[in-house]
């Protein structure tokens, strides 16, 4: 299933396609923004640093992504404050369940 959102980026409207592949800083590797993110629901939370160093991702590629899987409303980004540094970490929204709201009522 291949998700399309509007995204923002530098001011200029641009489509986010998460079948659309990044390379890798590595092996010149393709990976899918739909790979990307199904990691991220697997492992969230976790760090932008720890994305780009399980994927093999470059951090700065890694970083556009999340930002543009953010704008899109397909994940959140909090800042953790357990160490002396602030590290964004990247989580996924909850999703409240209507059904649930109706039954109680």
């Amino acid at each position: 299933m291949e998700e399309v959102r509007n995204s923002m980026t530098n001011g200029k409207h641009h489509v986010l396609n998460t079948g659309e592949t990044t390379n890798t800083n590595t092996s010149k590797q393709k990976i899918s923004r739909n790979n990307i993110l199904d990691y991220i629901r697997t492992n969230a939370p976790l760090t932008i640093y720890k994305l780009a160093k399980d994927l093999k991702l470059n951090y700065s590629t890694a970083f556009q992504v999340v930002k543009e899987f953010e704008f899109a409303g397909l994940i959140e980004t909090n800042y953790s404050k357990e160490d002396n540094r602030t590290q964004k970490i990247i989580t996924i929204p909850k999703v409240e369940d209507k059904g649930e709201e109706n039954e109680s009522n």
